[in-house]
């Protein structure tokens, strides 16, 4: 099979992006940081990035206040809260725990999506989905403990961040040109 050289860079970019991705609980666990500290550098050390290929593509300067709606704004305050509240999780609760009540966010969002964008569902939809959360329910470890609760009300406001995210992203992702 020969791909383009884009192609290889894409997956070259979305196998590093999900390694990166799937480590940040180690180093939640490992760094005694302040969650709220690591989520602003993520961010920030993100856009440092945006920025530097923006100037070397010259696009900076196409960049227009105008264009920033609150539908786009609100989606980066979301990304920003999914990630904080998923790292006050982790550092709270299992690690399995985290990852299953974060992963919440695409069936919600799919529930959200039925109501709001009134999409049909199909059966096979519905079996799918219906076996991604039978799934995600093997990996969750049940505890009564305040910790436990406090930390799965973090998870679950992080799956909820990010099922909104998902939402609202499909509906700006027609009105928004990409850079």
């Amino acid at each position: 099979m020969n791909l383009s050289r884009r192609k290889k860079a894409g997956y070259t970019s979305a196998v590093i992006s999900t390694v990166l991705l799937g480590s940040v609980g180690i180093f939640v666990r490992n760094i005694h940081v302040d969650e709220f500290i690591i989520t602003l550098c993520r961010l920030g050390i993100g856009l440092l990035f945006v920025i530097i290929y923006l100037l070397i593509t010259g696009n900076l300067t196409n960049i227009s206040i105008k264009r920033f709606t609150l539908p786009l704004i609100s989606t980066g305050v979301l990304l920003g809260l999914t990630m904080l509240f998923y790292m006050k999780a982790i550092s709270t609760i299992s690690l399995a725990n985290s990852v299953f009540l974060l992963y919440l966010g695409p069936i919600i969002a799919a529930g959200i999506s039925f109501l709001v964008y009134k999409e049909r569902f199909t059966y096979l939809n519905l079996i799918l989905i219906s076996t991604a959360f039978i799934g995600f329910m093997f990996l969750l470890q049940f505890s009564f403990d305040i910790a436990d609760n406090t930390g799965s009300i973090l998870g679950l406001s992080a799956g909820l961040c990010y099922a909104f995210y998902i939402v609202i992203n499909r509906r700006i992702s027609d009105a928004v040109d990409s850079m």
